[in-house]
């Protein structure tokens, strides 16, 4: 998003055998291999290797001593984000990501860890990362694809005779269906919720309530629990080619953070099994947009049980803020060290949309006050207030049918699901 607003140049590096680049950090010893090995002796090591569990670490601590040499600091609020004056350096184990205004900024960046004996391989600008399909398109936005791992979770599910369908889920609530008929066992149920949550975490947040219900019930599936897999599946089969389109605003003065936040207050109440507690659980559901675009997501079940809307929709608040301040935090980062522009002042300002009244009236309340009927729980959710800054935090409220995040926390109509659909992921 970012390298959008800045016309930023990328490029991708990963680190050849990189846990073994790194010193250990304590005497660890090994037995001789077979054929080489010789009585009363055995190996001590120098570098780390694969399969030591002190291993990632110490190849992270090495590679983050080598970018301080070059002049990154790390993120506070993501200790995986370095930034210099010059370049953003994102890093996921032993793969790199590398921003910059030019093509030499990056090049003086290899240069200098190459020259610190890192051993790399360059490879061209970001055009997948981890299974994500970069797609720049013409008109200056990105869409992140993953056909590739569709088409596996289409082959698991087994469903190529299957006709596609509008929407990921039946109308209703996925229950634990105690009395149904035991699963049918073609397709292995955890590996498919596995890569479907990989999926939608990563470009698809569409199907993330889908995929929440789902994977309540990974230990213990019934056939209808397969069945709403398959009908996932369904979905997929007519959006395969779909991905999230990311298009920021134009930057102006103005850095802008909205934060869309819903809950659904007990919504398996009257469907559920009455003696299983998660029954009156109810589930939050939030999206964070950067300028724009959706950069984080959730549908969940909350921890504790509300008891009023008005609850579960401050305690949705709460887990939403929880998720949105280290990201600002982040999005400061780079601002301070890297520059978010060259010759004009930016101001920050982030908006969370509320359509509860309630939670509203509630969390615009000062720091350490509630009202009588919050006073139970409001004692720990309350922190966020003293967030809540002028022209830097703001909660406002937001008509329902206008809220984002609505499709993270119950089965929408065929209309509304796709409408929504349409303002979170921009198709």
């Amino acid at each position: 998003m970012m390298s959008i607003l800045l016309g930023l140049e990328t490029r991708q590096v990963d680190y050849v055998a990189a846990f073994v680049q790194a010193d250990i950090d304590m005497d660890v010893y090994v037995e001789m291999p077979r054929g080489f090995s010789q009585k009363g002796k055995v190996l001590k090591l120098k570098k780390s290797l694969y399969g030591l569990k002190q291993s990632p670490r110490n190849y992270f601590n090495h590679l983050s001593s080598k970018l301080n040499q070059l002049g990154f600091t790390a993120s506070d609020a993501d200790p995986c984000l370095f930034v210099s004056d010059k370049c953003i350096c994102l890093v996921y184990v032993d793969d790199t990501l590398l921003y910059a205004r030019s093509q030499k900024d990056l090049d003086d960046v290899v240069k200098g860890l190459r020259d610190l004996n890192m051993d790399l391989e360059e490879e061209s600008d970001v055009a997948g990362f981890l299974g994500v399909l970069v797609d720049r398109r013409p008109d200056g936005s990105i869409v992140l694809l993953q056909e590739g791992l569709i088409a596996r979770i289409i082959e698991a599910l087994q469903i190529t005779h299957l006709h596609p369908k509008r929407t990921p889920y039946r109308q209703g609530v996925l229950t634990a269906d105690l009395d149904g008929d035991p699963p049918n066992g073609t397709f292995n149920f955890a590996s498919v919720v596995g890569m479907l949550g990989y999926l939608q975490a990563n470009s698809r947040p569409d199907l993330s309530f889908a995929v929440a219900q789902c994977a309540r019930f990974t230990h213990s599936p019934k056939r209808s629990h397969e069945e709403a897999l398959e009908r996932i599946g369904q979905y997929l089969k007519s959006t395969s080619n779909k991905g999230l389109i990311l298009k920021p605003t134009p930057l102006v003065n103005t850095f802008n953070t909205d934060i869309y936040v819903d809950a659904d207050f007990a919504g398996g109440w009257g469907y559920e099994d009455p003696s299983d507690p998660a029954c009156v659980k109810s589930r939050t559901g939030f999206v964070i947009k950067i300028m724009g675009c959706p950069i984080q997501w959730l549908s969940k079940l909350q921890p504790n049980i509300a008891t009023s809307t008005m609850e579960a929709e401050y305690t949705a608040l709460s887990i939403a803020l929880r998720a949105a301040i280290p990201l600002i935090h982040v999005i400061k980062f780079v601002n301070a060290d890297f520059g978010i522009t060259q010759n004009a002042l930016v101001s920050f300002k982030t908006t969370v949309h509320e359509d509860n009244k309630g939670a509203l009236t509630l969390a615009q309340l000062e720091p350490g006050r509630q009202t009588p009927r919050s006073t139970f729980y409001a004692i720990k959710m309350h922190w966020f207030r003293s967030w809540l800054k002028p022209n830097e935090i703001e909660i406002q409220y937001i008509e329902s049918k206008r809220q984002k995040a609505d499709m993270f926390t119950k089965a929408l109509p065929t209309a509304v699901f796709e409408e929504n659909r349409k303002l979170s992921c921009g198709w």
